[in-house]
């Protein structure tokens, strides 16, 4: 189909004035004119035929409007006897259409042009009856107050038009920009990156793909609200922009998902580029009045070799990411074998969900001893699963898949409940020892966890002293702000707080100063090799010392032999766990061990 656009006013303008000068010419060259006329009339061809050629800006309009306007009023004046050719209405009007895009008081020249022709005949300058003159003159203001109207109307819709057709644009501009581009941080969109990707495929040229994923973004939305959470993201977006410069290509994939496309890239490039974008991440972020400190784990796939199409080099290097999140490493490049991995841990994760309505978790007791005399004083719980197909599982290999995907609270929640519950049976039974339960970084988010532990133990009818509450130290650093708050509220209901895995976490000291912690417990890595290697006999000797002089206990784990015990009691060390003393116990084994420990103190004793 032919595109055929009529001309605008503004088009139309230039080229009326050019065939009124044309007609003005003519009448000279007939001599119905006088010849000084000829003058006016070439004028407004000349501004006629510039405005064809291109001149049209603001200025020029105006310019060419006062000509023709000009004219008018000049024949009107010097030649009355024109008027019977309409002449002079002619330029009227051409004069008015220039003017009102010009913005001027185009209103005017029609009446102006009817006054100054009755001067003229007032003035006896042409031999025409006073009432033609009336009439002539009142023809020149109606017809160009006329024309007055029909180009005010006519600029109006034509105004309209252009503004929609502005908004038509602008709307086309937003939506081509919404297609390509991410709302919310201004980075490329998921249609870009898949383009971008296929395209580095096509030129059979190495890329690679990385694929970045926050950790704990979750918590600051569920902390602070999905508000702080946007600003995270947005901040986030720009130092990920600002690490890797100009060329490589930044996606935002949604949520705290993004994506780095790197042509022309080998794993090692990738490499780097991901180490770049991670240390980028460290300085804390400033989301209004609160800092927020948050990490990132990268999967890395390399095209061609890791996958020819984009969907599979995309699902590739999310493999990878996920591989680097459950490993803590922070980086994993894909391999063939991450996606039997994978694989297993998505079935093991939904087998995991109602693993505890079908009974298959169970809670077993390591028991915690006096070092002086072995007298038991407090059960850990440990979780086990008894999976009905992969067997009893060890903790090391649920518990990151329940961490990263929510289901820890429930777990927590779990353990929890079944240890204030087998406390109170001892109890009851007269044994007099308390228990503990670990606690996740992931539970010292939860707002709910010290409502949770205040309903355990009422419900359980244990006195809150005989509940101790192990974090890890690593725990505690993630967000130590958050963390003071939810044990200090913990605190307040009376429970006793140990950090676990002492001396492990390279972290300062002062936070001891401001947590209310009750317990010390040394990790088994300094205490195992303790009797041969003098390093960590210092460190451990070190702790206790520490924990003496701040008024805490201190318990040693890992204790595998009776001469380590010997020393650790010699040392002043309070309390020790391990193989030596015992393996975790099931429930109904704790009594008779404890029995039976009593019985082996009174021998001795005796």
């Amino acid at each position: 189909m032919v595109d055929v656009r009529r001309p605008t006013v503004r088009q139309v303008e230039p080229a009326i004035a050019v065939v009124l000068g044309l007609h003005g010419l003519a009448i000279v060259g007939f001599g119905w004119a006088p010849g000084w006329t000829a003058v006016a009339f070439l004028a407004v061809v000349a501004t006629g035929v510039a405005g064809v050629v291109g001149w049209s800006s603001r200025r020029a309009q105006l310019l060419r409007a006062l000509v023709l306007a000009l004219t008018a009023l000049g024949l009107s004046i010097a030649e009355p006897g024109l008027v019977p050719n309409l002449l002079q209405w002619y330029y009227c009007v051409a004069a008015i259409y220039p003017l009102l895009m010009a913005g001027r008081g185009s209103w005017a020249v029609g009446p102006l042009t009817g006054f100054c022709y009755l001067v003229q005949v007032a003035a006896g300058a042409a031999p025409v009856p006073a009432g033609v003159a009336a009439l002539r003159a009142g023809v020149l203001t109606a017809l160009g107050l006329a024309t007055w109207s029909a180009g005010m109307a006519l600029r109006a819709s034509t105004d309209e038009a252009e503004r929609g057709r502005l908004l038509a644009e602008r709307a086309g501009q937003r939506l081509k920009h919404a297609a390509t581009h991410d709302d919310l941080t201004g980075l490329a969109s998921r249609s870009v990156l898949s383009r971008a990707v296929a395209r580095a495929l096509q030129d059979g040229r190495p890329a690679a793909l990385l694929l970045l994923d926050l950790d704990r973004f979750k918590e600051v939305n569920d902390t602070l609200g999905h508000r702080y959470g946007d600003l995270l993201v947005q901040q986030v977006a720009a130092r990920l922009q600002g690490a890797v410069g100009v060329g490589p290509i930044v996606a935002r994939l949604g949520g705290d998902e993004f994506a780095v496309l790197l042509a022309d890239a080998d794993e090692a490039a990738g490499r780097r580029h991901a180490q770049r974008l991670r240390e980028s991440l460290q300085e804390p972020f400033l989301l209004q009045e609160a800092a927020v400190a948050v990490d990132a784990s990268v999967g890395i796939a390399v095209a061609p070799r890791d996958g020819e199409d984009g969907d599979v080099l995309l699902q590739h290097a999310d493999v990878a990411m996920y591989e680097a999140k459950a490993t803590g490493s922070g980086l994993a490049v894909y391999s063939p074998d991450l996606d039997r991995h994978s694989a297993d841990n998505l079935a093991l994760l939904a087998e995991l969900r109602g693993s505890i309505t079908r009974g298959e978790l169970v809670v077993e007791y390591q028991p915690k001893v006096r070092s002086s005399d072995g007298a038991p004083v407090a059960m850990e719980a440990l979780v086990r699963w008894e999976h009905p197909v992969r067997g009893r599982l060890a903790p090391d290999l649920f518990i990151p898949l329940a961490e990263r995907s929510g289901f820890i609270h429930s777990l927590t929640a779990f353990v929890l409940s079944t240890a204030l519950r087998e406390c109170r049976a001892w109890r009851d039974a007269g044994l007099q020892v308390g228990v503990s339960v670990n606690v996740s970084a992931r539970n010292l988010t939860d707002e709910a966890l010290p409502d949770l532990v205040c309903a355990e133990l009422e419900r359980s009818g244990v006195p809150p002293q005989w509940l101790e509450l192990e974090i890890t130290e690593s725990a505690l650093m993630g967000d130590l702000v958050r963390a003071q708050q939810r044990l200090m509220e913990l605190h307040a209901l009376g429970l006793r707080l140990a950090i676990d895995d002492f001396g492990t976490g390279m972290s300062s000291l002062s936070y001891l100063r401001d947590l209310p912690v009750d317990v010390l417990k040394i990790d088994r890595s300094f205490v195992t090799d303790m009797l041969e290697d003098p390093t960590a006999t210092a460190i451990v000797q070190a702790v206790v010392d520490l924990g003496s002089s701040l008024g805490l206990d201190t318990v040693a784990e890992g204790v595998e032999d009776r001469a380590t015990l010997s020393r650790l009691s010699a040392m002043g060390c309070a309390h020790a766990q391990g193989y030596v003393i015992s393996r975790p116990l099931p429930a109904a084994a704790v009594m008779p061990w404890c029995l039976a420990r009593s019985d082996e103190r009174e021998e001795r004793g005796a």
